[in-house]
């Protein structure tokens, strides 16, 4: 178990860098776009077997060029 996980729950600099690799294997490699910089990480809820986060993403662009937000992030 990591210093960054309490119990089964992954805290949110564990879960950020999970959600920002995940984003950029999937925007960076496929797309081109700039990397996205994901900050403000806490948990918002949770409950059994479910956790929920939320984090302020920095640089998601749509086709547009248009900021958007990312979708929240839950394990």
């Amino acid at each position: 178990m990591s210093a960054e996980t309490v119990g089964d729950r992954p805290e949110p600099a564990e879960l950020s860098r999970a959600v920002r690799a995940e984003i950029d294997a999937t925007l960076g490699v496929e797309t081109g776009f700039d990397k996205v910089v994901l900050t403000e990480g806490r948990v918002v809820g949770g409950g059994g077997d479910w956790h929920g986060y939320l984090f302020a993403a920095h640089g998601w662009k749509d086709s547009g060029s248009t900021p958007r937000r990312a979708p929240a992030a839950s394990a």
